[in-house]
């Protein structure tokens, strides 16, 4: 257990470094200097992955990515990061969020228990390790070509399995670090909106989203979502702080690198559509769009490669394999509208007796607590404040819910209409976090704003204790997944040998 601890360890240091040299050396080819970049730090990480995805996309129309190419792989990034590195003025501040991320990352992954659809995935990330993409058998599952797969497949050892479960549990971790970071900062700054958001993404990551086999192909495109919508209300808040251009084709990449892991995050276009209407320079931004949409170009081609179609599986994107697309589609929403073993009717209203059966009960118990808690001391505050007679702290919910002013008013309205088209079109909990977490915290941004204006102090203190409560759920789910591993498997960690999984023992 120490020696696969202390590996274990290692890698994760040399693989949050190794994308980090790719993401700094992209950002000094293109000369991008975006405030965005220096507040937070998984957007480094994020290019640095884009350039891999990009990069295995292209090797694996002609090779493998066996285990000597990834290594290579790993081996050009180090390299790239420790060139960069020199030239970093503050170097204590980097080897200390590095540090930062590894030990969470640790944490949250090692003796980590695996989803139900890590079998498959797993198969998929087995695929491109052993096979060049023209001879990948076009299949069910196998089609199902996330990017994120593809990217892990790069980084992956096979032998060391637990080198799968490094990219995500790095790229959660740095999603709290620039949650956290965004929080404090803002708050200081009393931009009071993008801290509002920023926190409680924060206490639902750590609260609620805090195990390691939460995470398959669903959150990782989500987690970029929410990074797009923050970036939207950073932009609101400071708009003098940020070029037009830089910050729109960024988000757009962002947009498209999230679209290419989960289709369903396809939705956020429509406040992208928006935000490309509202700045100048329409056709150079048109033209360089074009440019950002260049690794997800190579995605699409892959995807045709494996499946005949450009995006499986959208039945409409299919020069061949369009009845198989259409049944699997069927399938999917099927799950996501009630149960596949009960062969839901999709095609009218019916299934939505079957679905608040199967899926309402479990979206009340995740998002139920999370919202209690996350409003209870405003309402604490106004209960206290009316004891006390203080008229001025009474809550006028009419006057708060409704003052919002474009284009903050416009992106509330986009969230409700995210979330309507997803109970429509696929209402599982797993494919809409973004949309419905988005739409808990605009309900809960007004009570907040108004609680920070009126007792910042007040505010403060709540602020930490629900912070406090959220980081001990988070500790205590990821100390009690060691015995369940345990129980599950009874075997060192991970259940993988020889490229394959170790069953459960019951």
């Amino acid at each position: 257990m120490g020696i696969t601890f202390s590996f274990y360890l290692i890698c994760l240091l040399i693989f949050l470094i190794s994308i980090n040299g790719f993401g700094k050396l992209l950002l000094n080819i293109f000369k991008i200097n975006e405030p965005l970049f220096k507040d937070c730090k998984n957007l480094e990480f994020i290019i640095g992955l884009i350039f891999i995805g990009l990069f295995s996309i292209i090797i694996n129309l002609f090779s493998n990515l066996n285990d000597l190419i990834s290594i290579c792989i790993i081996f050009l990034g180090l390299v790239s990061y420790f060139f960069f590195f020199l030239k970093i003025d503050n170097k204590i501040k980097e080897i200390y969020t590095i540090l930062f991320v590894v030990l969470i990352s640790i944490f949250f992954s090692f003796y980590a228990t695996i989803n139900d659809d890590f079998d498959y995935h797993f198969k998929t990330i087995n695929n491109f390790k052993e096979f060049a993409v023209f001879d990948i058998i076009h299949g069910r599952r196998i089609s199902y070509n996330s990017h994120w797969l593809l990217i892990n497949s790069a980084y992956y050892l096979s032998y060391f399995p637990a080198t799968v479960f490094c990219i995500t549990s790095l790229f959660y971790s740095l999603t709290i670090f620039d949650f956290y970071n965004s929080f404090k900062k803002n708050l200081l700054n009393e931009y009071y909106l993008t801290s509002i958001y920023s926190f409680f993404v924060l206490i639902f990551l750590l609260g609620v989203l805090n195990q390691f086999k939460e995470y398959g192909t669903d959150f990782p495109g989500q987690l970029i979502l929410f990074y797009i919508s923050l970036f939207f209300l950073k932009f609101i808040n400071s708009k003098k702080n940020y070029g037009e251009i830089q910050f729109y084709l960024i988000i757009l990449l962002l947009a498209f690198f999230a679209v290419a892991i989960k289709i369903s995050n396809s939705l956020i276009f429509i406040l992208l559509i928006f935000i490309y209407l509202q700045l100048q320079q329409k056709k150079l931004l048109l033209f360089l769009s074009i440019i950002v949409s260049i690794p997800t170009f190579f995605w699409i081609v892959q995807n045709y490669i494996i499946s005949e179609c450009l995006i499986w599986p959208v039945s409409f994107t299919c020069l061949e394999n369009v009845e198989k697309a259409t049944i699997e589609m069927n399938i999917i929403e099927s799950f996501a509208k009630g149960d596949i073993n009960a062969f839901v009717d999709t095609t009218n209203f019916q299934w939505v007796y079957v679905w608040f059966n199967n899926h309402f009960k479990k979206l009340i118990e995740i998002y139920g607590f999370y919202f209690i808690l996350s409003l209870s001391p405003v309402l604490i505050f106004y209960f206290k404040s009316t004891l006390n007679n203080k008229n001025h702290s009474k809550i006028k919910i009419k006057e708060l819910l409704f003052k919002f002013e474009y284009p903050y008013s416009f992106f509330v309205f986009i969230i409700i209409i995210f979330n309507i088209i997803w109970f429509i079109k696929a209402p599982a909990y797993r494919f809409g976090v973004f949309y419905n977490l988005s739409f808990l915290i605009i309900i809960l941004i007004p009570f907040w704003e108004d609680l920070l204006s009126k007792n910042k102090k007040f505010a403060t203190h709540a602020l930490k204790f629900l912070l406090l409560v959220s980081i001990i759920f988070f500790i205590y789910k990821n100390i009690a997944k060691y015995d369940k591993y345990i129980d599950r498997y009874g075997v060192l960690w991970p259940n993988i040998v020889n490229g394959k999984l170790i069953q459960p023992l019951n």
